[in-house]
């Protein structure tokens, strides 16, 4: 049973108690203190909803459709800008509960990814309309698009069933699909989203099955409840239907690793990054992570937490997996896209190591790799999405070769950009003192505390082949020679919000773990012990 003291600043409401079985109940808090935690979701629904009128009327009137396109999507960034705001309000607040007959859960845990979402897509927004603005078509349905996947990613995040999981996950999946093809005039566009469509539906049925298998053994779907049958019931339900369980566990799990690129179901991720427009390869790269493994680790620690035995082997195998094939393919890439597809598998998998520990401490280091993730990422590909024009009219920054002589040559244009980026790098290779080097040490630490020793030295292995392909961008950048004329160098450049963009994430993870390392562990804490 929830403790009242959950709810703390509205003892002057009324608390539901209902009861799903015999076994167990919840406490539910009434419908004016769902309204005020789920304001984000609510606001986000109505702007969803004035989106699509909006495109009614500018079809009716004949309105330009790129500059509606435009409009909704500034109109989009100020609403995820106030949703960040309410978010962090919320935080300080300690409000969380139950909802939905225990479907949806509210805690620190999914405020604080909440939070993160709606600030990663602000950003992707604010480079939208410059990247638009280059493209011949109008793009007339990607603000409603764009919108819907956000939002079905964030009730993600706070799902507490199943089956409320599933739908919420094929829901963002279609929007996601029919982002990837928004520039279906381009044959490699369509290629990757012809992937994307059959193997999301293969592992959406992978996921579907192991829903099926277990809702049959537990006869319910909520994570609470199956947790409550596990640890109290374990002779009744394992010993009847283990087989079961096994099943449906290995089934759901392989299935979310598709959607994280993680191994095995990471053969997508190069083709679909590389097809993709490059704000949809953002929001696949960053977005749908964070949604994806906020629900994961609700999954693993609120429903499965007594059955380590059957998902840590699956965590550690997908961890190696996704660490070697990661590493080995960033080390043959040429193309930017398809390089940043291999350094994210591999990032995954060192996230994927913190939830094969199975203790408070291995998730907390999760969560905090996987803040550090958002950050090298959103400072490093908040440059590649911009619109960057030689003057023979080509995009700029396709292949990684694109990149010589940056650094020497762009130094007196944009110097913010060579030492910003070189400094990123620094940290995706984890070399000392940087946030990823202090990142990677809480997890391989973490796994060596398990006596995951195996996992540890993979780790390893794998850190230093990536060191190579990260100092090799460096090397290109600084000691290389252009590709092209110096005059045709000095017209490149790079917005200065997209300058700002990249100084505040990496004086943010470099200020968070050189000065305040011991303070952003003890929020990592709380936010990993609101979960239980």
């Amino acid at each position: 049973m929830i403790n009242n003291s959950l709810f703390v600043g509205w003892e002057s409401y009324d608390v539901v108690v209902f009861t799903i079985t015999k076994f167990w109940t919840f406490e539910v808090v009434s419908w004016k203190i769902f309204a005020t935690l789920f304001l984000p979701e609510t606001i986000l629904f109505c702007m969803i909803i004035y989106v699509i009128f909006y495109m009614i009327l500018a079809l009716h009137y004949q309105y330009n459709r790129k500059s509606v396109a435009l409009t909704l999507i500034n109109i989009l960034k100020k609403t995820f800008f106030v949703l960040s705001i309410i978010y962090v309000l919320l935080l300080t607040g300690h409000y969380f509960g139950f909802f939905a007959q225990g479907q949806i859960i509210i805690s620190a845990y999914t405020l604080f990814l909440k939070l993160l979402l709606s600030l990663t897509t602000m950003t992707i927004l604010e480079v939208l309309p410059n990247y638009l603005f280059y493209k011949k078509r109008h793009f007339f349905e990607l603000p409603l698009i764009f919108s819907l996947a956000s939002f079905f990613m964030l009730f993600l995040i706070s799902a507490n069933h199943l089956f409320t999981g599933l739908m919420l996950l094929m829901g963002f999946s279609i929007n996601l699909y029919i982002l990837i093809l928004f520039e279906a005039l381009n044959p490699l566009v369509r290629e990757a989203g012809i992937k994307y469509f059959y193997l999301s539906a293969f592992s959406s049925g992978l996921i579907v099955m192991g829903v099926f298998l277990l809702m049959f053994v537990f006869k319910t779907g909520t994570f609470t409840a199956i947790n409550f049958l596990l640890t109290t019931q374990s002779v009744v339900f394992i010993g009847r239907s283990e087989i079961f369980i096994v099943f449906g566990v290995t089934l759901i799990l392989i299935g979310l690793m598709f959607k994280l690129s993680a191994f095995p179901g990471h053969l997508w991720a190069a083709e679909v990054y590389g097809g993709s427009p490059r704000p949809v390869t953002i929001l696949l790269m960053i977005n749908s992570k964070i949604a994806v493994f906020g629900f994961t680790m609700s999954l693993i620690t609120n429903a499965f937490d007594s059955l380590i035995n059957i998902w840590q082997p699956i965590l550690v195998i997908s961890a190696v997996g996704s660490m070697l094939w990661g590493c080995l393919g960033a080390v043959f890439e040429k193309k930017v896209k398809r390089f940043f597809a291999y350094a994210s598998i591999n990032q995954i998998g060192f996230i994927l190591f913190g939830l094969a520990t199975g203790t408070l401490e291995g998730y907390r280091s999760a969560l905090l790799y996987l803040f550090l993730y958002i950050l090298m990422s959103i400072s490093i590909v908040n440059v590649f999405v911009q619109p960057h024009q030689l003057k023979t009219n080509s995009p700029f920054f396709v292949y990684l070769t694109d990149l010589k002589g940056v650094g020497k040559y762009l130094k007196f244009y944009n110097w913010e950009f060579s030492w910003v980026l070189t400094l990123v790098l620094f940290s995706m290779a984890g070399v000392p003192p940087t946030a990823g080097f202090f990142g990677k040490y809480f997890l391989l630490w973490q796994a060596y505390e398990r006596g995951l020793t195996f996992l540890v030295l993979i780790g390893l292995i794998t850190s230093l082949i990536s060191m190579y392909y990260y100092l090799k961008l460096i090397k290109l950048i600084w000691f290389a020679l252009p590709n092209f004329a110096l005059a045709t160098v000095a017209s490149l450049q790079i917005s200065s919000k997209s300058v700002s963009a990249i100084w505040i994430g990496i004086l943010a993870y470099i200020y968070f773990y050189i000065f305040f390392s011991q303070a952003t562990l003890e929020i990592f804490d709380k936010l990993c012990i609101s979960l239980y």
